[in-house]
């Protein structure tokens, strides 16, 4: 088995399964844990997944622990927590949105960590989405801004 070829469409399939399934079980799961708790268990399970495919794979790890682990805890580990927290606090579709801040946490992360020069744009874009994270869970939460002109 170990030299077996595993179709591709198989593996995307599975993907895409535990992708779809994964926000609306973290949701249920916060009834029952923190989020912390459940930060750490999906974080666990991530890291049994890839052991078992490093060792099924005899692959050779060549990045030092002390460059990985802070930058798993950070990436996507914090994401997953505000994902959590926002399942908790607020509602399920806002509990995604800080989920999917993990790709401004990746810019943020390349430019604090390997300088990777950030232009205005992309600045601008990156102010944008935390401003709409933020204005999403200010909904979600009751606290509006009414902006609309006495109609």
């Amino acid at each position: 088995m170990i030299g077996a070829k595993i179709n591709p469409y198989l593996i995307l399939i599975l993907a895409m399964v535990s992708w779809g399934l994964s926000n609306p079980l973290a949701d249920l799961a916060v009834v029952n844990m923190s989020p912390i708790l459940l930060s750490l268990i999906e974080s666990l399970v991530g890291l049994f997944v890839i052991a078992i495919v490093i060792v099924i794979r005899r692959i050779q790890i060549k990045l030092p622990w002390k460059f990985v682990i802070p930058l798993g805890l950070i990436q996507p580990g914090f994401a997953w927590l505000l994902g959590n927290i926002g399942y908790t606090k607020v509602t399920a579709s806002t509990g995604v949105i800080f989920l999917n801040l993990e790709s401004v946490f990746a810019i943020v992360i390349a430019a604090l960590w390997i300088r990777e020069q950030i232009n205005t744009k992309e600045a601008l874009a990156i102010g944008i989405g935390l401003f709409g994270g933020l204005l999403a869970s200010f909904d979600a939460a009751g606290i509006n801004f009414d902006v609309t002109v006495g109609v």
